[in-house]
Formats: C-alpha cells, sequence, structure tokens
C-alpha cells in the first residue's frame, strides 16, 4: 500500500485527526508491510513507526526518509505562469505554439505509444532505474479514468509522450520519454509547459513533477518552470496490525 494526503477514510469515526486515523487503519491493516508516504509539507500527519531492533543491512530498507518533490503552481493566466519560470525560457516557451509541435491526450494506440516512449527514454538515464514500471501499471491507471495520456507530434512525427495521474486539485507528472529534438524548446518542455496551460485551465491548481532524489539535472528541469521544493516523508510499516498493539524498541532485552 502506498500514497499520501486524506486518502484513508473510515465512516464509522468521528472525524479527527489525520494521524489518528491512518494509527486506527494500520491496526487493522493485513499486510505485512505498508509503506506510506506524506502528502508535501506534512510530515507530521503520519504516525511514527515503531523502532524494530533490525540488522544495520536490514534497518536501511525500511528506515523513514525524507525526500523533496517539486510543486508547480497552476493558478493564474499565462502572463502569470510565465513569471514563475526561469527568465533564461520565458521567450523559449513564448514560441511554443509556434514551433511545429501539436499534442493528443488519448486516443489509438495511445497507451502502448507511450510504453514505447517510456522505455526508450529510461535508456538515456544517467542512473539507471532498479526497475521499471510495467505496462500493466499504467493499463489499470488508464481504465479507471485516473490518467491522461499525451502524446506529442513535430510536423507529422512522434516524437514524445507523459502520463499525467489526475486528481481533485492536482495533476501528477508519473512518467515520460521523449526524443531529442534540435530547437529552442525540447519536446519535454514543450509537452509539459502545454499540459501544464491545459490543467490550468480546467481548474487544477498545482502539478507534482515528483522527487529528483539528488538528480540535479533532473531538479535544475524542474526548477527552470517555476516548480518549488516541498520536503515529505516515507514511513515504512512492519506487521502494522502487531504493532499497533507492541512497540518494540532497541535495548538489552527492552520491551514496550
Amino acid at each position: 500500500m502506498g500514497g499520501y494526503g486524506g486518502w484513508i477514510c473510515e465512516p464509522s469515526l468521528e472525524l479527527a485527526e489525520e494521524s489518528v486515523l491512518t494509527s486506527h487503519w494500520l491496526r487493522r491493516a493485513p499486510w505485512a508491510v505498508v509503506r506510506l508516504t506524506s502528502e508535501p509539507g506534512r510530515a507530521a500527519s503520519l504516525p511514527e513507526a515503531a523502532t524494530l531492533p533490525l540488522p544495520p543491512r536490514l534497518r536501511s530498507h525500511v528506515e523513514s526518509r525524507d525526500f523533496d518533490t517539486h510543486l508547480l503552481d497552476l493558478t493564474g493566466d499565462d502572463a502569470v505562469r510565465l513569471q514563475r519560470v526561469r527568465q533564461s525560457v520565458r521567450s523559449y516557451l513564448r514560441r511554443v505554439d509556434t514551433l511545429g509541435y501539436s499534442f493528443e491526450i488519448g486516443g489509438d494506440g495511445a497507451l502502448a505509444d507511450f510504453c514505447s516512449w517510456y522505455r526508450r527514454g529510461s535508456q538515456g538515464w544517467r542512473a539507471r532505474a532498479g526497475c521499471l514500471l510495467p505496462d500493466q501499471f499504467f493499463e489499470v491507471l488508464q481504465s479507471s479514468g485516473a490518467m491522461d495520456i499525451w502524446r506529442a507530434m513535430r510536423n507529422g512525427v512522434s516524437v514524445g509522450a507523459a502520463a499525467f495521474l489526475i486528481g481533485n486539485t492536482e495533476v501528477q507528472y508519473q512518467a515520460s520519454g521523449a526524443a531529442k529534438v534540435a530547437g529552442p524548446v525540447s519536446a519535454m518542455d514543450a509537452l509539459l509547459w502545454t499540459a501544464a496551460r491545459h490543467y490550468s485551465e480546467r481548474g487544477f491548481k498545482s502539478m507534482n513533477l515528483g522527487a529528483s532524489d539528488g538528480l540535479d539535472s533532473v531538479r535544475r528541469f524542474k526548477e527552470k518552470f517555476g516548480a518549488r521544493p516541498f520536503r515529505y516523508r516515507c514511513e515504512t510499516y512492519l506487521m502494522p496490525k502487531l504493532m499497533g498493539r507492541v512497540r518494540l524498541v532497541t535495548g538489552p532485552g527492552k520491551l514496550t
């Protein structure tokens, strides 16, 4: 299980602090391992995980970790959003509509086209991913209506694709792949800027561009659009049903 935000709902409980609701839910969760991430800027909304006397090699996989995600403010019109982007790219983004790009959301073959670009794009990553998300992951999201697939064309040729998850007021950039296109604006720059304008016009307040986790080039890409970093926490709960009743702490024979 994973996710962030106020998504845990217990209709039988009176409205309470989110951390209280989460603790109640964890005490009844049937899984051996549950990993939750907090909403950006709200690390305290997660209850603290029990401290287990694990060897260092195993402990490193379940320790609480903090990350920075980047949130792009979508409010305002084009002029307002352009004021948030880095000054050196404003003139380029103003020209996106004149550079021969066209975009399509969904359509026949969109999922297969996106998955192909996603895998091709991963080959150019400097830090190779431990594993790529399987096609079935994206198939489920698309079939549930929770994801938009964008395809980019330039002068009639496919040059990239991206997937965005759709929330209530926020859109999350999930994955993409794009060709290297000569010119002042890359295919990915053009796609992301056009998508931001599209979702802003439809009332979305922000776009979550995800964590960069030490990848400076990725961080710079996000921040040139005006995205700001926000800290969030990833907490792992082992045997949460048991840990809801018993708290183990390190120390010689100490059990509380």
